[in-house]
């Protein structure tokens, strides 16, 4: 007598194997795609993590830091030491994250992560009384956000947003003009 081998048919395992590659399928982009609006919270922390970033260093290091912006040009934004050492400061070396140990320079619009979003300030972000809009902000040793042209006499701010939009959806990351403190509506 022969004895019989329990197990699956070739056509059973095809059929199993059509089935679950039509499940990785569906699953999987599902998984590494993000939505507008996850992809717009994100570039919104990022912005608001540089500023605060720049702002926390000034006040732990007691130097004047700097956050400058490419709006409405690339979208581009870094984070900077402040070079006093000339007629009036200037944006010096990048600042490093503390924690990936990379530069503060990153592009909302295009990283891959936050690709979609758009900036869309018409006008620089950052409003100083006296002095207009400009596409960067510098904070002093006291956390205080102002900014210094070429004539070398501070401005202080008067107003700050950056308006992010991705898929109909709207994040504005604003800057308090006296304390500094950075906000996501």
């Amino acid at each position: 007598m022969g004895r019989y081998r329990q197990g699956f048919t070739l056509l059973e395992l095809s059929l199993t194997l059509l089935v679950m590659g039509m499940v990785t399928a569906l699953a999987v982009p599902a998984l590494f795609s993000q939505s507008d609006q996850q992809r717009l919270e994100l570039a919104a922390g990022q912005i608001a993590g540089a500023l605060r970033f720049a702002r926390d260093e000034a006040l732990r290091i007691g130097l004047p830091q700097a956050v400058v912006t490419e709006i409405p040009g690339s979208g581009r934004i870094s984070v900077h030491a402040l070079d006093s050492s000339g007629a009036y400061p200037l944006p010096g070396a990048l600042g490093y994250d503390p924690f990936t140990k990379q530069p503060y320079d990153f592009n909302p619009t295009t990283a891959p992560m936050t690709s979609g979003v758009t900036v869309t300030n018409s006008a620089a972000p950052f409003d100083y009384a006296g002095l207009g809009v400009q596409t960067g902000v510098y904070f002093n040793a006291n956390g205080t956000p102002f900014f210094v042209p070429a004539s070398g006499v501070p401005y202080l701010l008067t107003s700050a947003a950056i308006v992010l939009v991705a898929g109909g959806q709207q994040r504005t990351v604003s800057l308090d003009r006296i304390s500094g403190r950075v906000r996501i509506q």
